[in-house]
């Protein structure tokens, strides 16, 4: 049923963006539910469940991020994700979201605007305004909007209304820009995470994902998948490559559309997300006769 577009927020850790409300398959179901389980959901798949992802789930979106509702079909919401910037040069990603995995966001609206305060450990929980009760665990890259600051503690406004999160797992934005040797130090944190096609979080992700999570940690957005951040960015030849810029990879022998990208570590060497079935992982770029043939060019963001 079609309807005006309405503002909602992300009230799961982790919320898969599925390409249709038929995309998902029972296997899916822990993912699909409030709270999600997202362990639960990737120890049950096997590698081949993970490779079917491709063409299901474009993308994820991280606890109180904001989407704009176009349609509502039953269960489903179609939703546009801010913060991520999708393809043929939209501001937004599209996709489908169960609509269990959305809250309307009134405690979320007097805040727009604030500075925000991001999650830069792994996982972290948020507490309630005591401080002293555990509500949520929530990943690495999740951003919520300052509400009031403590000696040890943040007061963030969430989908769920005022809650602390220690200043130990959290930072706020940033107020320099990183320098490339910071992007690669923080995508080294996450060196054996299990890639998972689709991902932005610390429970795994793609190789676009990785990228533009890390990029987003310091406060700059970019395009959310990798043929989009290699047009986007400023573009470099393999002798211009340093520390933190992103290397591009294209089929036919970089001949044709790009499908891979990874940071720029320094010393010929290449920080990325490989594929389903490995791990983030730092390797030898040139030394790689795949990675060597494939290479279309780097760009770089900051």
């Amino acid at each position: 049923m079609s309807e005006s577009p309405k503002t909602a927020y992300v009230n799961v850790a982790v919320a898969a963006v599925w390409r249709n409300s038929g995309a998902p398959r029972a296997v899916d179901e822990p993912a699909l539910d409030r709270p999600v389980r997202m362990n639960e959901w990737l120890a049950a798949m096997t590698n081949e469940e993970k490779k079917d992802l491709v063409g299901r789930v474009d993308t994820q979106a991280l606890y109180g991020t904001k989407v704009t509702v176009s349609e509502s079909d039953g269960d489903w919401a179609e939703v546009a994700v801010h913060g991520q910037p999708g393809p043929n040069g939209r501001k937004t990603y599209p996709g489908w979201m169960p609509v269990r995995q959305l809250a309307d966001g009134e405690t979320m609206r007097p805040y727009e605007g604030a500075r925000s305060v991001v999650v830069t450990v792994s996982k972290a929980w948020l507490y309630d305004p005591t401080g002293k009760s555990p509500i949520l665990e929530v990943s690495y890259g999740t951003r919520l909007p300052l509400v009031g600051e403590a000696e040890e503690a943040y007061t963030v406004a969430t989908p769920d209304g005022v809650q602390r999160l220690r200043k130990s797992d959290a930072a706020l934005d940033q107020a320099v820009r990183p320098t490339g040797a910071m992007l690669v130090e923080e995508g080294l944190r996450f060196l054996g995470l299990d890639y998972l096609w689709g991902g932005m979080s610390a429970y795994g992700f793609d190789c676009s994902g990785f990228v533009h999570t890390v990029h987003k940690r310091f406060g700059i957005t970019i395009p959310r998948d990798a043929g989009d951040q290699f047009k986007a960015g400023r573009p470099l030849k393999k002798g211009e490559l340093q520390p933190g810029d992103l290397v591009f990879f294209a089929r036919e022998k970089g001949k044709g559309a790009v499908h891979h990208v990874g940071f720029y570590a320094g010393a010929g060497q290449m920080l990325h997300a490989p594929q389903t079935g490995r791990s983030i992982e730092r390797i030898d770029l040139w030394g790689s006769e795949k990675f060597a043939e494939s290479f279309i060019g780097g760009c770089r963001f900051i």
